[in-house]
């Protein structure tokens, strides 16, 4: 299979190719699953009331005028974790691809974890509501969602090496 490639300034950039994407989509899911471990675990051990991304989805639902509870909003919210989960598995693999020095760097994967935390916890999700501010939810779920970041990360990391 030829992939297509470019050179600029002596490295060599490599497009995904529906392959690429299709692994990046399985480890981010494989990822997702795996950075879910802390936080149930924070759960059970009542360190955080309530998964962000049951409540992220709880509220969308919401929005929308599609309240749901039960069985029903659990499945819903893994679907939905997952899925964000897969995209952002296919945006690594695309970045480390079209960026080579990039992708030599070790630890990558847990750096791209936490920007993905920024990102998402402290821009996007309070900004339109989605999730409560930190000063509100406090700084044990910081802590939790840092760690399960860090975890999807490396797992990322590793399953695209």
């Amino acid at each position: 299979m030829v992939r297509p490639e470019s050179v600029r300034s002596g490295r060599r950039e490599r497009l995904p190719t529906t392959a690429d994407l299709l692994w990046g989509a399985l480890a981010g899911a494989v990822a997702t699953v795996a950075m879910s471990v802390p936080m149930l675990l924070a759960r059970r051990l009542r360190i955080i009331d309530r998964q962000p991304p049951e409540e992220i989805t709880d509220r969308v639902l919401d929005q929308a005028d599609l309240p749901t509870r039960g069985s029903r909003l659990r499945m819903l919210t893994a679907l939905n974790h997952l899925w964000f989960g897969a995209v952002a598995g296919m945006a690594f693999v695309t970045l480390r691809g079209v960026s080579p020095s990039v992708a030599r760097l070790r630890a990558v994967g847990p750096a791209y974890g936490l920007t993905i935390w920024f990102a998402a916890y402290r821009l996007v999700l309070p900004r339109v509501g989605l999730i409560r501010g930190e000063s509100r939810a406090g700084r044990a779920r910081d802590l939790v969602m840092l760690v399960a970041h860090l975890v999807y990360g490396g797992v990322l990391e590793r399953l695209t090496r």
